[in-house]
């Protein structure tokens, strides 16, 4: 072994079978434990973070999303750094529309996005060569739903359902003699309350479905409603379509909670497990009433394309909706 000096910085030469045991060892030492990570205690790294840095909705949306990947592959108990884009691009390109398809792979890029950030990765990131496989699709899997907006009688036929509704629920309720039955009566007519009320606030507003569950008191306490969406946590001040109506219904929510205007619904669109059955519920009333093709998205198509026809222009109404680009807000135009 021989030692060089330069600038007082000693540089050790080896040979031979010492210097390959000194590499080895050397290589060991400095890997980082993070570099050892396997894919689930990685997505648990991820999850933590999004806790402290995003909505809970989103987090258990991605968490299932991560989580069905990690199964799917096989790839819980493996090292991260074992990862490669077929791992990726077979889960992504399994089943589904293109939309959940594309859904699929953001999410994936997101996860391995983090982990190479965090220097956890210890490699290539392989999310960024997986793709969407258009050739392994069909015609109607390509194919997106269009989402028509409610007409005027549409919507109408929505209220009076729910103006009946009550008005029986609160026959019934007159006449009840049974706790059992009272109870029951009591909750369906807080459901029809609810869909009553956020049928009318995404009508006059164009919120989201999801906005709507987690709205807040003080959303109504300014000069203006303002509402932070869910979705990209942005700040809209829509103008109100019928604010007479809007009024009402606003009147009409029960004080429950002193900081959400829904509490329970809220805690039902946030569970991965409820939501959907939450959803459904406006799905079988529409399917109830005749009313084919419209889904609760479809109030803020009617939103959008009413505030087009009264001359509003396209950036103000993209701002309204929390687009992040007008050709967005124009799909939205009918």
């Amino acid at each position: 072994m021989k030692t060089l000096k330069k600038s007082q910085q000693p540089i050790i030469i080896l040979q031979g079978k010492k210097a390959a045991q000194a590499l080895k060892h050397f290589n060991l030492a400095d890997q980082k434990s993070e570099d050892r990570l396997t894919v689930s205690e990685g997505i648990e790294q991820w999850v933590n973070w999004l806790r402290k840095n995003d909505s809970a909705n989103k987090t258990s949306q991605y968490r299932t999303y991560i989580q069905a990947w990690a199964e799917s592959s096989n790839m819980g108990d493996k090292p991260i750094s074992s990862v490669e884009e077929e791992d990726i691009n077979k889960w992504v390109n399994e089943e589904g529309k293109l939309g959940t398809r594309r859904v699929k792979l953001a999410i994936c890029r997101s996860f391995f996005k983090f982990l190479a950030i965090k220097e956890i990765l210890g490699g290539p990131n392989p999310s960024l060569l997986a793709t969407v496989d258009y050739n392994v699709m069909t015609h109607e899997e390509k194919e997106s739903k269009q989402i028509q907006p409610l007409d005027e009688q549409q919507f109408f036929t929505l209220i009076k359902h729910f103006s009946d509704s009550l008005a029986d629920l609160q026959k019934r309720l007159n006449n009840s003699t049974y706790d059992a039955l009272t109870n029951k009566l009591l909750d369906k007519r807080h459901q029809v309350m609810f869909w009553w009320t956020a049928v009318v606030i995404s009508r006059c507003t164009g919120l989201r479905f999801g906005d709507i569950c987690q709205l807040e008191w003080k959303c109504f306490s300014g000069p203006q409603f303002t509402v932070w969406t869910d979705k990209r946590n942005r700040r809209v001040t829509p103008p109100i379509w019928n604010k007479e109506l809007f009024d009402t219904v606003l009147d009409a929510i029960p004080p429950d909670d002193t900081t959400y205007c829904f509490p329970e619904e809220r805690k039902a669109y946030m569970g991965v497990n409820t939501r959907p059955k939450l959803v459904m519920q406006f799905a079988r009333l529409c399917e109830k009433l005749g009313l084919k093709g419209i889904r609760f998205h479809s109030l803020r198509h009617t939103y959008a394309t009413d505030c087009f026809r009264k001359g509003v222009s396209m950036p103000h109404i993209s701002m309204s909706l929390g687009h992040t680009s007008t050709a967005t807000t124009q799909q939205y135009l009918h």
